[in-house]
């Protein structure tokens, strides 16, 4: 088909019915040209990385990429790793190819091992494609029926692969290229100073890949009845209320909701009640365990600079409970652009909104971000009244003169007194327990409880100011109340407090910490104990 070669670049369109001699060469160049449909692979149920049999893309989601790669010829779907971008990708090929149009997969993640060992060339590239899906990347170019390809883990080649950027260039501006539809599927890669080669201001990001609410029930209903059938099944199960409590805190995010439904099947074989199940949830053996997957690897070696940190501790006092803020803009704060391309932070143009990529993002932030110097001491203890008491003394007079939280009245804000309170919890805790900022959501709470600490303890602690809506504070707490089905052993209210204000009286269940003008002492108000008066000392481990 070589005398054909030329023409095809200006005539891609079907020989008329009566030349008989082209329409013959020309059937004969499609059967050449076919491209290979290889047997599928099979796809392993549960998986901590790449694709997921079990997982639930609904058509009405589905349709989201197909009318996208209808639209565009060639397209982009960005988003963090082990958020579902490989499923993803098995799934379009699958659905395309029961339409009956060819459908091609590539996964570039072992061309970029094979980069690491030898330089790239374009026959490398070539024989790489031949290997995984029987067809070069320049044969399928050359391609004249309908074809769908999706390249997955497309970043590794950002900064490579001249011919393969310049042949999607060229599909893009040639109108004989109607038939060729190519999807990438990226993310950022963190230690790679690149950009895409290409322009895509339509991408498709996180938010297309999260599971709807639907989507995980019925994604725990798949789970569930596969733990408890065949020869060794077991009588697990996921309580609801447990279900939409993972679904809180995920948002959706593909893989974190599987790396939850996978640690509480290892935790609870047999089933449990939804209390165990939540206060293990709300643990460090499950936070650690999620902070090793995919979506957290980022938190290994982080060291963020001072500026970082800063940035994102302002950035969780101002979002709200669904972790969405107003966009920031990337050009001027070059501070965001690095949260992007973590995946931290998503940047949602068409609403133009930013936010941590799940709720969770904000508990491990926390944890990272609100640490104590390291020359304060350690005095762990398990009384819950000492470690309310030393967890106040510790905090630091200059931290809170200098803060910026303020409101219009000139006094600190919530989440000023939040953010060193934390701090300086983190030295009084108990040996064996972890202390979590914003927890609410682990437990299906539509509001989110200052703090938690796990373990046998279930401690719960509010902050407040000034005394600003106290009945609001206590009726979270009660039967039927927004934190009513948070399991806690104790809880307090601490209301902090400017030492003119006086207190008219004092609930059993609240502290009232009234601090000097200079943040240097405190005087602690609590229910049929005396007047309790300490020296902050925090500045003392500077």
């Amino acid at each position: 088909m070589d005398q054909f070669a030329f023409a095809r670049q200006y005539w891609r369109e079907h020989p008329e019915a009566d030349d008989d001699e082209v329409r013959i060469e020309y059937q004969k160049y499609l059967k050449e040209q076919q491209v290979d449909r290889v047997s599928e692979e099979i796809i392993p149920e549960e998986a901590e990385d790449g694709p997921d049999s079990l997982m639930v893309i609904t058509p009405e989601r589905l349709k989201i990429f197909t009318d996208y790669m209808e639209s565009h010829r060639v397209g982009l779907v960005r988003s963090p790793p082990y958020s579902g971008k490989t499923t993803l990708g098995r799934r379009l090929q699958e659905h395309f190819r029961t339409q009956g149009t060819n459908a091609v997969y590539i996964n570039l993640a072992a061309f970029a091992k094979e980069l690491e060992e030898e330089e790239y060339t374009y026959a490398r590239f070539n024989a790489y494609w031949e290997s995984k899906t029987n067809n070069s990347w320049e044969s399928l170019t050359q391609y004249t029926m309908p074809i769908k390809i999706i390249v997955d883990e497309a970043q590794v080649i950002y900064n490579t692969a001249a011919s393969f950027w310049g042949s999607l260039k060229f599909i893009l501006s040639d109108l004989r290229s109607h038939n060729f539809r190519i999807l990438l599927l990226s993310t950022y890669h963190p230690t790679y100073n690149i950009v895409t080669p290409m322009t895509f201001p339509d991408a498709l990001l996180l938010s297309s890949l999260r599971l709807t609410q639907n989507e995980f029930a019925q994604l725990v209903r798949n789970y569930v009845h596969k733990r408890q059938s065949g020869t060794v099944g077991r009588p697990f199960s996921i309580p609801k209320l447990v279900e939409n409590t993972i679904f809180n805190f995920t948002r959706g995010y593909a893989g974190l909701c599987r790396t939850a439904l996978s640690d509480l099947r290892q935790k609870f074989p047999d089933g449990g009640s939804p209390n165990d199940m939540l206060k293990h949830l709300a643990s460090k053996d499950f936070l650690d365990r999620l902070t090793a997957s995919r979506a957290f690897y980022w938190v290994r070696d982080w060291q963020p600079q001072d500026q970082e940190a800063n940035f994102l501790r302002r950035l969780l006092l101002k979002c709200d409970p669904d972790s969405t803020f107003d966009s920031i803009d990337r050009i001027g704060h070059p501070t965001v652009e690095i949260f992007v391309k973590i995946g931290i932070i998503i940047d949602d143009h068409d609403m133009r909104k930013m936010y941590f990529a799940a709720p969770i993002f904000r508990i491990v932030l926390s944890n990272r971000l609100f640490t104590a110097p390291v020359k304060m001491p350690s005095f762990p203890t398990d009384i819950f009244d000492e470690f309310l008491l030393r967890t106040i003394e510790r905090m630091s007079p200059t931290v809170l003169n200098d803060s910026f939280g303020r409101g219009y009245d000139n006094y600190l804000l919530e989440r000023s007194w939040q953010m060193e309170w934390y701090r300086t919890a983190k030295t009084a805790i108990p040996e064996d327990a972890t202390i979590s900022a914003d927890v609410g959501h682990i437990f299906g709470s539509d509001g989110f409880l200052d703090f938690y600490v796990d373990g046998k303890y279930g401690w719960g602690v509010e902050l407040m100011r000034e005394g600003k809506k106290l009945g609001d504070h206590a009726k979270r707490f009660e039967q039927g109340g927004t934190y009513g089905v948070i399991p806690m052993n104790e809880w307090v209210v601490i209301d902090f407090r400017h030492h003119s204000k006086r207190v008219r009286s004092v609930n059993p269940k609240f502290w009232h910490v009234l601090y000097s003008d200079d943040y240097k002492q405190v005087t602690i108000l609590r229910h049929d104990k005396e007047d309790r008066v300490l020296r902050l000392i925090g500045d003392d481990f500077k």
